[in-house]
């Protein structure tokens, strides 16, 4: 996938922050190339409409499915899929270089990938995708960076957020 592609398909969006850091590295692009497309939900998928069933998106029976939002590298996820392959577990994150390098790490390891689908853009166009209740956990680790009163219009937990989640 070519980054400006990328770039031009997620204008519609109103998006603070950084989508991209350094250039990546050829094997950090081979990981977006490869795996990417193997575990991104994709885009006709996040209709915002509440109609997207998290169980859809995996061929396994989980007992649960967690979502993350903004897990930064992806360290924290991948923990968490091999402490707990029984789980489903989604991840939304907007940073394409720690997309890849969740992405490059979690196919370093050689276990399946079946039980991991990922978002590489904003996370609330993917809550309001997914049906009422259906996701078990959520977890937002980093949630306000901008602490001064004058941003509050960026920061992820807000009450209309907080109503979707």
């Amino acid at each position: 996938m070519q980054l400006d592609n990328f770039l031009a398909m997620h204008q519609e969006w109103k998006f603070y922050g950084r989508r991209c850091g350094r250039k990546l590295n050829k094997t950090r692009q081979v990981a977006l190339d490869d795996f990417l497309p193997q575990l991104k939900i994709s885009e006709d998928q996040i209709t915002k409409n509440g109609d997207l069933a998290p169980c859809s998106l995996f061929d396994s029976g989980a007992e649960e499915t967690i979502l993350e939002i903004g897990f930064g590298n992806g360290e924290r996820l991948a923990e968490m899929t091999r402490q707990h392959p029984e789980y489903n577990y989604i991840g939304a994150e907007p940073f394409i270089n720690g997309m890849t390098a969740f992405l490059k790490d979690v196919s370093d390891s050689s276990e399946d990938l079946g039980n991991i689908r990922v978002h590489m853009d904003d996370a609330i166009p993917l809550v309001k995708s997914l049906t009422t209740h259906s996701i078990d956990r959520l977890y937002v680790l980093n949630p306000d960076p901008w602490h001064k009163k004058r941003h509050h219009q960026r920061r992820i937990i807000n009450q209309d957020n907080l109503s979707l989640f």
